[in-house]
């Protein structure tokens, strides 16, 4: 893949769409040149549609996580002994190359 290019994926849980599902979206290379203004855009989030696929533009070369996240079909006890959301997550990496 080539960096500026649409990547495009779907996000299934359980072998079904997960519509509106988040994927978080991380740049994984120290010493480029694009520096985040400050923490809160270190991370970038796009939903996934309602097919549950969802498209992102790598504007710089390099490895690309992408996380998609949602919430489980059980829950468990928290410390508190109350049942919390179990959140199920997948990863992949991608690398973008440099244009000539």
């Amino acid at each position: 893949m080539r960096q500026g290019n649409l990547f495009t994926g779907p996000v299934p849980v359980d072998g079904q769409p997960a519509a509106d599902a988040m994927v978080e979206i991380a740049n994984a290379n120290e010493g480029h040149w694009l520096t985040a203004p400050d923490g809160s855009f270190a991370i970038q989030i796009v939903r996934a549609d309602g097919d549950s696929v969802f498209s992102y533009a790598m504007p710089i070369a390099g490895w690309w996580g992408f996380a998609a996240l949602s919430e489980g079909p059980v829950r468990l006890p928290g410390p508190d002994g109350q049942p919390k959301a179990v959140e199920l997550g997948a990863l992949i990496w991608v690398n973008a190359a440099s244009l000539p």
